[in-house]
């Protein structure tokens, strides 16, 4: 795995491969900024009045037509979950 490195402040990473090993990559470079991003996200919806497994079981219901359009993304997606230690579900609530 390439080390990541920042260009004007942005995170970067070098991957290649499959959709799920490309994810792997950028969730286990990412992990930390995933995690942060989640919590902001959690938060930012409560104070919508979305209730966190409410936006959980809304991916559920979404997932099905993103597999059908785009196969491909849905298994970076994976990937990344996988590699960044959460779930797919909460992955797609950022999206």
């Amino acid at each position: 795995m390439a080390k990541p490195r920042k260009i004007a402040g942005i995170k970067v990473v070098d991957v290649a491969g499959s959709p799920s090993s490309i994810g792997r990559t950028l969730g286990r470079s990412c992990k930390g900024m995933a995690s942060t991003m989640l919590a902001e996200a959690r938060v930012a919806l409560e104070k919508k009045g979305v209730k966190w497994p409410a936006a959980i079981e809304l991916t559920k219901h979404y997932r099905p037509y993103c597999e059908e359009y785009d196969p491909d993304f849905v298994e970076m997606v994976e990937g990344y979950a996988d590699g960044s230690g959460v779930t797919p579900e909460e992955i797609l609530v950022l999206i």
